[in-house]
């Protein structure tokens, strides 16, 4: 298996916050599968850079939980997790920030 660059996990980063914010109203009522699934469907369209299509899920499954404050399972590489809670903290604001921090 292919290890995960970190260009891979900013540009995942930066697709769930476009998307985030493009649905802001309503992206705290969707489901995580509909997320999941668009978020994968435009970075995979975009060609970018190749994923396991599993392990893509995983990240963008991680990024839902994160935000809303829900353990997750599935394992991220170091790089991972210190850029993703560092950007939540950034981008969405302090009750989102302690969410991702407290998991």
């Amino acid at each position: 298996m292919a290890q995960i660059a970190n260009e891979q996990i900013i540009d995942v980063y930066e697709k769930f916050k476009q998307y985030s914010f493009k649905n802001e109203k309503e992206f705290p009522s969707l489901k995580q599968k509909k997320i999941t699934s668009d978020i994968v469907a435009l970075i995979k369209n975009e060609k970018k850079f190749i994923w396991n299509d599993t392990s893509l899920s995983d990240y963008i499954n991680n990024l839902v939980y994160m935000v809303r404050g829900e353990q997750f399972a599935r394992t991220i590489n170091a790089f991972a997790e210190t850029y993703l809670i560092d950007s939540i903290c950034k981008d969405f604001g302090p009750q989102i920030c302690e969410n991702a921090k407290n998991l």
